[in-house]
């Protein structure tokens, strides 16, 4: 969805910004299969019905965020929607290519794991320690060890509220995880940047931009480090002041650089960039750890099988 939100709005922007009325930008727009196309449609009727482009879009909250229709509400009041949606064009791309990262860090180590589960009985099946039956339940043993605890883990965290204490705890855990805590802390940053430079630039009140960004963070231990920064902008004070001391100093140094010469949102632009290329460094790393953590189960796994097989023939001719 990330990506095809992407192109609709780069569409919707090129076209605006040539001079296309918004109703046929929208008949253009909305050409495209699923749910995205459908809601485009519904939301032509609505704009054709009067309503302006952000009203269009708060009955369809499950495909556009709030940041969606805040950042387009300030682009019609200011006259500038084809600019706003670019940045929202751009937004999208960027978490795009960051699940795209992580989806391609994955294929190659699950074909993988999948070909050791095939493999790593079969010293087992030939040295007669179990038939085809037993071959077929130690396969799908070992794929049970992987997919069951993947499972749970996906499910405990996605039926967890977004907000809140427990969440809390689960993505202060999930950050103190090698490499993968690394990577997510940097994912979280960029998110948090991004998303306050877009609200900066389209002239929202900083404190709104604040409350906006921290939503898009997506991670709650990040942003209790960042929240301090909302209520220090509430006292009237800058928002690096209330940063806590576990974000970086050199993050903290530069935002309040351009808190001082009244450049913020060149800075944040400048700290998006930088923070983008860190988290994909990140987890660029983090997929090519992935395919040594299968290697590894899978050589324990075959080792089990082997010596499970000897000690199952020495066994029978004791």
């Amino acid at each position: 969805m990330s990506r095809r939100l992407a192109q609709t709005y780069h569409n919707l922007s090129q076209l605006l910004d040539a001079g296309v009325p918004v109703l046929r930008a929208f008949d253009t727009a909305s050409v495209q299969p699923g749910r995205l196309g459908a809601v485009l449609k519904q939301m032509r009727q609505a704009v054709r019905s009067g309503d302006t482009i952000a009203d269009a879009m708060r009955p369809h909250r499950r495909v556009f965020a709030d940041f969606d229709i805040a950042v387009v509400a300030v682009g019609e009041e200011s006259g500038a929607l084809p600019e706003r949606l670019e940045q929202l064009g751009a937004w999208y791309d960027f978490i795009a290519r960051m699940k795209g990262i992580l989806i391609s860090g994955l294929v190659y180590p699950l074909f993988v794991l999948h070909v050791g589960a095939l493999l790593a009985p079969v010293p087992s099946f030939i040295l007669g320690s179990s038939g085809a039956s037993g071959y077929i339940r130690a396969v799908l043993t070992i794929l049970a060890l992987v997919y069951i605890p993947l499972l749970a883990a996906i499910a405990f965290v996605k039926l967890q509220p977004r907000r809140g204490s427990v969440r809390l705890v689960i993505d202060r855990c999930l950050l103190a995880v090698p490499v993968l805590g690394g990577a997510l802390e940097k994912l979280a940053f960029s998110r948090f940047t991004h998303a306050f430079h877009i609200a900066c630039k389209a002239g929202i009140p900083p404190i709104r931009c604040m409350e906006m960004a921290l939503n898009c963070t997506q991670n709650e231990a990040l942003a209790a480090r960042l929240a301090p920064g909302l209520q220090s902008a509430r006292e009237g004070q800058d928002i690096s002041t209330g940063f806590s001391d576990q974000i970086p100093l050199d993050y903290r140094q530069i935002w309040q650089v351009g808190e001082e010469t009244g450049d913020l949102d060149d800075v944040t632009a400048r700290l998006a960039r930088q923070t983008a290329e860190s988290a994909e460094l990140r987890l660029t790393e983090l997929a090519r750890w992935l395919p040594r953590i299968v290697y590894f189960f899978i050589m324990a796994v075959m080792a089990y099988h082997i010596f499970r097989g000897y000690a199952q023939i020495a066994a029978t001719y004791r």
